[in-house]
């Protein structure tokens, strides 16, 4: 519908502009009215100009829009007022595809909460990051078992143990592997095994102890 509207819009508006165009050239060639000529040309440069502050002021907003979604800034709200019936149908679905990359958004958080929860509560330790070694989630279970209470990098597990890190940063997927770790309680032996998915470069790595 939108870009029905906007070729109808735009097709009207350089049918006109062509057809002043054409009947100012035929004045001026045949000599007639200077008065009538004159008009001709100024409605030309007029919507001209209209046309082109039309275009600039559509793209513009779809810029403006598109650069949002880049930022992730979902606030950004298109009047539907608008007069121009073309400008207005299409303030109308960008507001429409905001509002539904809002609801996305909450839809993941959740997700991602549930997610939260869900390890929170299991036995086993479970440790979550990315390929830059940035922990994004971590277990009460897994800093209890690592005698830690906060987990940012897994280059804190150097100061941990030295060989558990070592073990970690190469640990391959599916691969189990026991590392022995000195406790207060005496020496136990952590059982570590990963799984990793993502997109190659930026994988995401669950390490399960």
């Amino acid at each position: 519908m939108i870009s029905k509207n906007l070729y109808v819009n735009l097709l009207v508006r350089v049918f006109i502009i062509v057809i002043l165009s054409v009947l100012s050239g035929w004045l001026i060639a045949s000599g007639r009215s200077l008065r009538v000529t004159i008009i001709c040309i100024m409605a030309v440069i007029v919507l001209t100009i209209n046309l082109i502050s039309f275009l600039n002021g559509t793209n513009r907003k779809i810029r403006y829009f598109f650069d949002s979604i880049r930022n992730d800034d979902s606030s950004l709200y298109f009047p539907v007022e608008e007069k121009n019936k073309t400008v207005r149908e299409i303030y109308r679905n960008m507001n429409r595809v905001n509002e539904q990359i809002k609801k996305l958004k909450i839809e993941i958080r959740n997700q991602e909460q549930n997610f939260r929860v869900l390890i929170e509560h299991l036995a086993v330790g479970i440790i979550t990051f990315d390929s830059k070694g940035f922990v994004m989630h971590s277990n009460s279970t897994a800093r209890k078992l690592l005698q830690t209470d906060v987990l940012t990098h897994i280059k804190q597990f150097e100061r941990i143990n030295r060989k558990l890190y070592q073990t970690i940063s190469s640990i391959k997927p599916s691969e189990r592997q026991l590392v022995p770790l000195d406790t207060e309680r005496g020496e136990i032996q952590l059982s570590l095994k990963s799984t990793s998915f993502g997109p190659v470069g930026n994988e995401l790595v669950i390490l399960s102890i």
